[in-house]
């Protein structure tokens, strides 16, 4: 008797979710190496994966083309930060599910919080890593063209669902009610619910 249940508002679901999403789109796009597809003028069926750990290519003991480890080693510690701060952000989004209070929870804020960073790291790594390789791969004669490759699209991929995982987890919690096996204790927080 007076055993309570807690109703998770489906936003928070929703966050959680899109949270774990994130975590799992992050680390694909930070062990990836197809970060871009490199094609050269004199090697045709020749090509190269870049991704956030090459700083120098070798083809065939002939070819070396490097970039400046700098801004690389930028994104890598950028990307690898936001995928710490998305697995916190998961993890504060759980324990804001187990909360039993019926009060405005600190632990979505702070998921959130995270998330809004992680969106802001992504952000930059996404528009440092082409513009720069772009600035580096120009001087190298042998280069025909290059591409985006697939890990850079899962990078844009968890910075899409960190937007709105923190998007979700800000939300408000109207429909969060505790209800209790008495009938005569029965709350919510938005309005009265309705006894079955």
């Amino acid at each position: 008797m007076g055993e309570k249940i807690i109703v998770i508002t489906p936003a928070k679901i929703v966050a959680e979710v899109l949270c774990v999403i994130t975590v799992v789109w992050l680390l694909v796009a930070v062990a990836g190496e197809g970060w871009v597809v490199v094609r050269f003028l004199y090697f045709e069926d020749q090509t190269w994966t870049w991704g956030l750990w090459k700083t120098c290519n070798r083809l065939e003991d002939v070819l070396i083309i490097c970039v400046n480890e700098d801004w690389i080693t930028v994104c890598l510690v950028f990307s690898i930060i936001a995928l710490i701060l998305s697995m916190a952000a998961s993890v504060c989004g759980l324990l804001g599910m187990r909360d039993p209070d019926n009060k405005p929870n600190i632990f979505y804020k702070v998921a959130a919080g995270f998330l809004s960073v992680v969106a802001l790291l992504e952000f930059m790594v996404v528009v440092i890593f082409p513009v720069k390789f772009g600035q580096d791969i120009r001087y190298a004669e042998a280069v025909r063209r290059w591409d985006f490759d697939w890990a850079y699209g899962f990078a844009w991929g968890g910075l899409i669902f960190s937007i709105g995982a923190a998007i979700s987890f800000v939300m408000p919690m109207k429909c969060l009610s505790i209800k209790s096996d008495n009938r005569n204790e029965e709350y919510s927080k938005g309005s009265s619910v309705p006894e079955p």
